[in-house]
């Protein structure tokens, strides 16, 4: 039988706020340790590399999803936010890397897999997987409150 009622909101932003995620993390961790996995022969650096790539997707799909809520024409404002913010600020200016969600991924794999990565990895571990976590469960707390405060048809 097919139930034709409306969805409860809080459901429906259960299932808007984590479907980025399971779609980003595993098309993300699988091709980034396919490429990692060719690239480097150690599984201590495949491990970091999929364990940073999944606490920088789990942060920037909340984000993402949060953005998406707010604003209108989140595309453009999330390409520039990426490849401004993140991209260019960031990479030029060792304060505004310490802000960026790209840099605490970056500190994430540098101390796990103990590579250098230059100017952004300067954050310890427990402090990137911290700043990872806060920024993932802050945005999905506002994007689930937004969705609460939704008029859904």
């Amino acid at each position: 039988k097919l139930d034709l009622r409306p969805a409860r909101p809080r459901n429906l932003s259960w299932a808007t706020t984590t479907f980025p995620f399971r779609a980003s993390l595993a098309a993300l961790v699988t091709s980034l340790t396919a490429l990692v996995s060719a690239l480097i022969t150690s599984l201590t650096a495949l491990v970091s590399a999929a364990v940073a790539a999944t606490a920088g997707v789990f942060a920037y799909s909340a984000a993402f999803v949060l953005l998406g809520l707010l604003i209108k024409n989140s595309i453009i404002w999330g390409l520039a936010y990426v490849l401004l913010w993140e991209g260019l600020f960031a990479g030029f200016s060792e304060s505004i890397g310490r802000v960026a969600v790209r840099g605490y991924a970056r500190s994430l794999l540098a101390n796990l897999s103990e590579v250098d990565l230059g100017v952004a990895a300067d954050a310890s571990t427990p402090a990137a997987v911290i700043a990872c976590g806060a920024t993932a469960a802050s945005a999905l707390f506002f994007a689930a409150v937004r969705l609460d405060r939704m008029e859904v048809a």
